[in-house]
């Protein structure tokens, strides 16, 4: 018996248009599944099968409208589902539309080889209900009291930023990870933004399960082999810990460092020894899965070391028996 996981995430968009019109996503959530070889195409075609999850309507007959390289066209979806694309081998950027609920698509440019069939998902963006990534927070613990500067490049719509934000954050931060603004003083600096992430299937494979009774003791394990601090998963676990407990079940998935630049970049100065990001991100669950436990690596805390964690709240995963 297989178990495949399904991520009901609800999707809105917008139409094609100026990019005020239309809430531009820059981080497009589009995802390859798998490449294979069709017997039946020649070394000058290729096909580019889009399937289409997370729109929650009850239309029968859906159509996407799409660009291929600026030109535009329309789909009707298989089953509901799915649409191909045939076009020459090489490399073609796609822009994908629904309809006014949901949030348009773009990608980066998709490299495909003659005879080859690439399967990629699209994953819709909910614009009545958009899904924040929640509370990264970053920590700067330098060697000496030094001036620092840092930026943060978000891949997102509305961000908000604290202490205050004009392109960057200038502070002076001690030994003691204390960040001075003149006469104010702060923990970390925070911010967050509309964002939207949708795990891949792999990614959706891999983690933990934690029942709601035991969250506190879960990511107290998690934490202390990430190399937390008594304060860092104090503040980390005051922040998730109640989400987590409300649910029977929970999902898990941890992303570290250079995977959470699909959030945002980072860039400080003076140019810290090691940064640490580590971003949870989870979902209620009805029913127990089968997932491959993630490894977790600690932190290295030597010489001048920055911390950043934040996760995101997914909907619901519901888990289908296939026999």
């Amino acid at each position: 018996m297989e178990k495949l996981i399904l991520l009901l995430l609800a999707a809105l968009s917008m139409s094609f248009g100026s990019e005020e019109e239309r809430g531009v996503i820059t981080i497009s959530p589009v995802s390859l599944e798998k490449s294979e070889k069709v017997p039946n195409l020649t070394i000058k075609e290729s096909i580019f099968r889009f399937q289409v999850k997370n729109i929650t309507d009850d239309k029968k007959n859906r159509v996407i409208i799409y660009s291929i390289n600026g030109v535009e066209r329309k789909a009707r979806l298989i089953d509901n589902e799915f649409f191909d694309v045939r076009t020459a081998p090489g490399k073609h950027k796609f822009q994908f539309y629904y309809d006014e609920h949901y949030s348009e698509i773009y990608s980066d440019s998709l490299l495909i080889k003659g005879q080859y069939r690439d399967v990629y998902s699209l994953y819709f963006e909910n614009l009545d209900f958009p899904v924040m990534i929640d509370k990264p927070v970053i920590y700067l613990y330098p060697e000496v009291d030094a001036k620092v500067s840092v930026q943060v490049d978000v891949r997102g719509n509305n961000p908000f930023f604290y202490p205050e934000y004009n392109d960057t954050w200038e502070f002076t931060a001690t030994t003691q990870g204390e960040l001075k603004f003149g006469n104010a003083s702060y923990n970390y600096l925070f911010w967050d933004a509309e964002q939207f992430y949708p795990l891949s299937a792999e990614e959706s494979q891999n983690g933990y399960i934690c029942e709601g009774e035991n969250a506190v003791a879960f990511l107290e394990e998690k934490l202390t082999m990430a190399g937390l601090t008594s304060q860092e998963q104090a503040d980390f676990i005051t922040f998730w810990g109640p989400r987590l407990q409300h649910n029977e079940l929970n999902y898990v998935h941890f992303m570290f460092n250079e995977e959470c630049n699909a959030f945002a970049e980072l860039t400080i100065s003076p140019k810290p020894d090691h940064v640490y990001r580590i971003y949870m991100m989870w979902s209620p669950i009805e029913s127990e899965f089968i997932v491959k436990e993630q490894t977790i690596l600690p932190m290295d805390r030597n010489g001048f070391c920055v911390l950043e964690w934040g996760g995101q709240e997914q909907p619901m995963i519901q888990t289908l028996e296939i026999y």
